[in-house]
């Protein structure tokens, strides 16, 4: 029976290594949430970048959504990414990895690779969209992901410490009860 418990033991801590390795890379590892273009929808910025651009000169104002959503509306190729414009307010989320936004701010937003992407205009980072927590992390955020993956090795190191006092042996036991 006490190599059933030391065996079971090892099998239940092998068992929970990748969990508790991975747990360690989600805590420790830093994410890049920001893509680069690699040419794909760079055209599509830069188009939409020169348009508020002119719209600014020639109106002495922000274009508004429905005068983006108007110019748009004729580009084929923005549509089929929902391509969007906002301008404020911002998330907090793009506030706290961008800076403060300047007053004439905004925000491109478009489905690239399955989930929607930013591409804010006072980014230093021109070449590159930026991927929100929410569709970054399974959870919502590397903590809940962190905490669902520990799950898989909590489990298995609580099976093996299980095992584990099963494993004493039976002749101690029996010479420490009193007689």
């Amino acid at each position: 029976m006490r190599a059933l418990n030391f065996l079971m033991s090892v099998v239940f801590v092998l068992a929970g290594l990748p969990g508790l390795l991975f747990s360690l890379y989600l805590a420790l590892v830093p994410s890049e949430q920001h893509k680069a273009f690699n040419g794909s929808y760079e055209t599509e910025i830069t188009d939409a970048k020169e348009y508020v651009q002119r719209f600014r000169e020639q109106h002495a104002r922000m274009p508004t959504t429905q005068d983006f959503d108007d110019w748009a509306r004729v580009r084929p190729d923005l549509q089929g990414i929902g391509f969007s414009y906002k301008t404020a307010p911002f998330s907090d989320e793009l506030i706290s990895e961008f800076g403060k936004p300047p007053v004439d701010a905004y925000v491109f937003e478009f489905f690239r690779g399955g989930s929607h992407v930013y591409y804010p205009s006072w980014s230093s980072k021109g070449n590159s969209v930026y991927i929100a927590d929410e569709t970054w992390w399974s959870y919502g955020s590397r903590w809940a992901d962190l905490a669902h993956a520990s799950v898989w090795w909590l489990l298995p190191f609580f099976l093996a410490g299980l095992c584990m006092m099963g494993y004493r042996d039976e002749t101690e036991a029996g010479l420490k009860k009193p007689t």
